[in-house]
Parts: structure tokens; C-alpha cells; sequence
């Protein structure tokens, strides 16, 4: 649906999503047939409700497709320098952080499939061999990111999707990337989206929500200059 969506957007240059299938069993036929290459994603089917959903594996050639349970997601991994920005939405506020990811990954036919749990490698403050942890630190970061781009795509989002509370995990693909990350040439992949993720990192999330709820209920809204923004 997403990559549907993004396809229509006038952000569709900017913005994409990685080309992926669902195997329900081990045939690499239908990976070729969705134009994905090696290295691959693999992914539960459940978006939550069991620790199972944050597995994740690396596959690198036919042969490793051999070691997962299916049926699969599996999505074109996309090298990113070992970030993810997290987009959160609260109605027509948004803000991104920044959290480390697994490192960047060379094709190789000769590589073992890597097998991680997401909240030990793409988690505020966790240090794990297979990220880029060293330059993050304990607590999610506010990072610099295309603040018109994001915006939109949060917008569009809501309207087509009809949903107030979301998070979007996005990754800069390498092939773009410079130092400034507000440079026009970078393209960002749209990893994940969640419904109602957690919001403990987002400063003032209380005070946004508040004033999402009053705008529902034709209520004024609070104000930050007479109101304390909640941490």
C-alpha cells in the first residue's frame, strides 16, 4: 500500500519504498521475478503481538533462503550507513530522531545468513557489534533531516490513510548520502511504518496529543506560550 501511495506523491523522487515479496516457501524464483537482488531482508508477517515479530534476518544467496520459516516478508536490503530516522506523528505535529542500524552489508555468495533481534541492534542506546553504534549515544537524538520532505510525507499519510498517531522508520540509501543530510540528491527508503508507536523519547508528546484531542472536539487549543510544553 505504501509504495503505491509514494508512487502518486510529487515526493516520489525523494522518497521511496524498497521493493519487496511475501515467499510462502523457499523459492528464489519469486525474488527475481520482483526484481530484488541479493542481500535481502527477512521479516515475520505479524506486524506485533509476539517477541517473534522483531527477528530479522540477512540473507546473502539462494542457499540461505534455506534457513528461514515461512511464509516471509522479504524486502532489498539497502545500505545506510548504520541510521534509521524515526518520523513521529502526533495529528499535524512531527518530529524525527535518530537510531542506530546494522552496518552496511556487501554482497557476498560466500557470507552466512545473519540472524539479530531489532531491539538489540536499532534501539536507542543498545551497542551491539552488528551496528553503527559508537556514534549514538543512550537517548535518541534530534538529528537535522529534510523538514519540508518529512512533513509532507506525514501529511500525505494522514490523509490517505486516515490515521492521527503513526511512526515512520525511513533510511538514507548510501548511494546519496553526503555529510549534510539536507542535501536535495539524498533519497530515503520507508522501512516500516507503526500505529501508535512508543512516544517515550518525543519531548511535549502530552501537549500535542492534548491539543490533537481538542482539535476533534472543536475545543481551544492549548498554547505554548502561556502553557508548559509536558516532557
Amino acid at each position: 500500500m505504501l509504495r503505491d501511495l509514494v508512487g502518486v506523491w510529487s515526493i516520489r523522487k525523494e522518497i521511496f519504498v524498497p521493493k519487496f515479496c511475501l515467499l510462502s516457501k523457499n523459492d528464489p524464483t519469486e525474488l527475481c521475478e520482483a526484481g530484488i537482488s541479493y542481500p535481502v531482508v527477512c521479516k515475520s508477517l505479524m506486524a506485533h503481538g509476539q517477541d517473534s515479530v522483531h527477528e530479522i534476518a540477512i540473507v546473502f544467496d539462494d542457499s540461505g533462503l534455506n534457513n528461514l520459516r515461512y511464509p516471509i516478508f522479504v524486502q532489498q536490503f539497502i545500505n545506510h550507513n548504520g541510521k534509521v530516522l524515526k518520523l513521529f506523528v502526533i495529528g499535524d505535529y512531527s518530529c524525527v530522531t535518530e537510531v542506530p542500524s546494522i552496518k552496511n552489508q556487501e554482497n557476498s555468495t560466500d557470507k552466512t545468513p545473519i540472524f539479530f533481534h531489532s531491539h538489540s541492534v536499532s534501539k536507542d542506546g543498545c551497542q551491539s557489534p552488528l551496528s553503527e553504534s559508537s556514534s549514538f549515544s543512550n537517548k535518541q537524538t534530534i538529528c537535522s533531516y529534510d523538514k519540508p520532505l518529512f512533513n509532507m510525507l506525514a501529511n500525505e499519510i494522514r490523509k490517505s490513510l486516515k490515521i492521527d498517531l503513526f511512526g515512520i522508520d525511513l533510511i538514507c540509501e548510501t548511494d546519496n548520502s553526503t555529510p549534510d543530510t539536507l542535501s536535495k540528491p539524498n533519497r530515503y527508503a520507508i522501512i516500516d511504518l507503526n500505529i501508535f508507536p512508543s512516544y517515550k523519547n518525543v519531548h511535549g508528546f502530552l501537549f500535542y496529543l492534548e491539543n490533537l484531542i481538542r482539535g476533534k472536539l472543536c475545543l481551544p487549543l492549548l498554547s505554548k506560550d502561556t502553557n508548559d510544553v509536558q516532557k
